[in-house]
């Protein structure tokens, strides 16, 4: 039978325990250390408190190593969900690719700076309504543009037809030169 590949956590439960046994014996000696003060026995009291101090030095390199292993363990975590990811953006991608055939690049670039030209587009057409109707070179064309439009509606209407350059000169239909002729005639009298 194989054995099982110890993980980084088995590694760090190890480590707990060497501390969890650490802990113990540095109170033991600190123990051992108070009951040799209290017979007044000196050199006990030092050889105990320096066994005390290796016992620390030891407990801090275990929570070191601990501490290295925990960091470790989130590396490996982080790069286990990265590789997840990059595995998720691939089938997605070949997925997409049988969906809507062959993905090309430069197709993706086209459309993304047609959208960019709309979006700047919309940008400048909000911009100019922002401004509104009052700005003066804005206004005058926009009015111009609406009432020549308006004249135009008009003159279909009436079946009369203004030509641009001269607006004096009006060709209008029979009705309305028999009205424009009594109208003169009654300015006259």
């Amino acid at each position: 039978m194989a054995r099982k590949k110890p993980t980084i956590d088995d590694h760090i439960t190890k480590l707990d325990k060497q501390l969890s046994a650490l802990r113990f014996k540095i109170d033991k000696e600190h123990q051992l250390a108070k009951d040799a003060m209290k017979r007044g026995n000196t050199n006990m009291v030092r050889q105990h408190l320096k066994l005390k101090g290796l016992l620390l030095s030891q407990h801090e390199n275990i929570i070191d190593q601990k501490l290295k292993l925990e960091t470790m363990k989130v590396e490996v975590d982080t790069i286990k969900s990265n590789n997840e990811t990059m595995l998720a953006m691939k089938n997605s991608r070949k997925e997409i690719k049988k969906m809507y055939g062959k993905f090309d690049n430069e197709d993706f670039e086209d459309e993304m700076s047609k959208i960019e030209e709309m979006m700047d587009d919309s940008k400048n057409k909000t911009k100019m309504m922002q401004k509104g109707f009052h700005s003066s070179s804005l206004k005058n064309k926009e009015e111009d543009n609406m009432m020549k439009a308006l004249q135009n509606e008009l003159d279909l209407e009436n079946n009369i037809i203004i030509p641009e350059s001269t607006p004096e000169t009006t060709i209008v239909n029979d009705n309305t030169n028999d009205e424009l002729n009594d109208l003169m005639s009654q300015i006259q009298m």
